[in-house]
């Protein structure tokens, strides 16, 4: 499949409420967000950024984690999985270079948007 110039990510960055004086979100964000920018096949004037707080949230045996910082981007058009695997992987590095020696779970799920209207 030929990548083109057409996926226009919506970029979604949800954080623990109860570290937010720990980790610089929007450092955070502003980061994610260029990396996206760099990745080739993006329109750029498509992508749609944001952080989203959440609260109460719990990890598995409650030791392992302090906080958590889970990131969906949503591609417009179907892409292959090899190019949502390069997506995933820059934006894991870009959110990790911001985690000094905290015990942060980070994710990040590539897929695709469904049915839009703007």
């Amino acid at each position: 499949m030929k990548i083109g110039k057409s996926n226009m990510p919506h970029l979604t960055i949800e954080y623990s409420s109860q570290n937010e004086s720990s980790l610089d979100i929007k450092a955070i964000t502003a980061n994610a967000h260029k990396t996206l920018c760099q990745v080739e096949g993006i329109n750029i004037k498509g992508i749609r950024s944001r952080s989203i707080s959440s609260q109460n949230l719990f990890f598995g045996d409650e030791e392992s984690y302090d906080s958590l910082i889970a990131i969906t981007v949503l591609l417009l058009k179907e892409e292959r999985s090899a190019y949502k695997q390069e997506i995933a992987n820059a934006l894991f590095e870009s959110v990790k270079s911001h985690i000094n020696n905290q015990k942060v779970n980070i994710t990040v799920n590539v897929t695709n948007l469904g049915a839009y209207a703007k």
